[in-house]
């Protein structure tokens, strides 16, 4: 696992700065771990691996909005401000998908994802 791999996924998908997504470092670190029980190869090649890397800088994106989601627009820590639009939560768990789709030849297709109920 190649933390900076995935920690450059998240960056460009989440539009945080360096040092704020390395806040979240724990989050990468569990998206990369969870991702390698996903693998259906043992010992994946380094392509291989780099495509699994990028895929669980998805999966830690997708984790990301799960966690600051709370139906507000707008998340704050200190100087930084992200705003989101209500449809942004849906569109990385389709990005998920889609990204596990792609790489249905590392996957063994055994995962699963959970979606929340609004009331």
């Amino acid at each position: 696992m190649d933390l900076d791999t995935i920690l450059d996924r998240f960056i460009l998908l989440s539009g945080l700065d360096r040092s704020a997504a390395l806040s979240w470092a724990s989050i990468l670190e569990d998206a990369g771990r969870y991702v390698r029980t996903l693998c259906a190869k043992e010992e994946p090649t380094d392509d291989e691996n780099t495509r699994l890397d990028s895929l669980a800088g998805v999966y830690a994106y997708y984790r990301y909005l799960v966690y600051t989601f709370d139906n507000t627009r707008t998340v704050r820590a200190g100087d930084l401000s992200v705003t989101y639009d209500s449809g942004a939560l849906n569109r990385a768990e389709q990005l998920w998908k889609s990204e596990l789709a792609q790489n249905g030849d590392l996957v063994d297709g055994s995962y699963f994802t959970f979606r929340s109920v609004r009331g």
